[in-house]
């Protein structure tokens, strides 16, 4: 990553990712407190909704949380009438969500806004941007993931030489 021995442009590229990622989770939020809901609960909603019937697991994986934090929100979701959790008939231990008739007309509800705001946002890629920009974020998540793990795995100290 360095040009001219400098990681200036990376850093500067950092920087124009971090702020974009910062923004992406302020229009969450936007569509989130549009239908009276968190915003981890609207990205909850809308997976279940695009997946149909999904595991706790599956949406925790998807969402890169924790089970039980899914767990958690799924369960206020359910007694706002949005979602349905039903035993899995392959495991019994597993629970499977979906959209209940109300979390449906939710997520409706939004469809315009995010229509809009997804235009506005990538409008400005070609369709070959747009292919390798769906790319690159899917491998970024696989090395964001590895790269976690290998942190946590290594005993770090500041006053070590790297």
């Amino acid at each position: 990553m360095l040009a001219n021995g400098s990681d200036g442009r990376f850093r500067q590229a950092m920087y124009d990712f971090t702020s974009a990622s910062a923004a992406m989770l302020d229009v969450r939020t936007r569509y989130a407190a549009f239908l009276g809901v968190t915003p981890p609960q609207f990205s909850i909603l809308g997976l279940v909704g695009e997946l149909k019937s999904s595991s706790v697991g599956q949406i925790a994986s998807y969402l890169g949380v924790s089970s039980p934090f899914v767990t958690t929100e799924s369960n206020k979701l359910v007694k706002q009438g949005y979602l349905r959790k039903e035993a899995s008939d392959n495991d019994r231990r597993s629970m499977l969500l979906s959209l209940t008739d109300a979390g449906t007309d939710l997520i409706l509800k939004v469809a315009p806004m995010r229509l809009f705001a997804n235009d506005v946002v990538f409008g400005v890629l070609t369709d070959e941007e747009a292919h390798q920009f769906f790319a690159i974020v899917k491998k970024l998540r696989i090395s964001f993931g590895d790269c976690i793990q290998l942190l946590d795995t290594h005993r770090w100290s500041a006053n070590e030489d790297l």
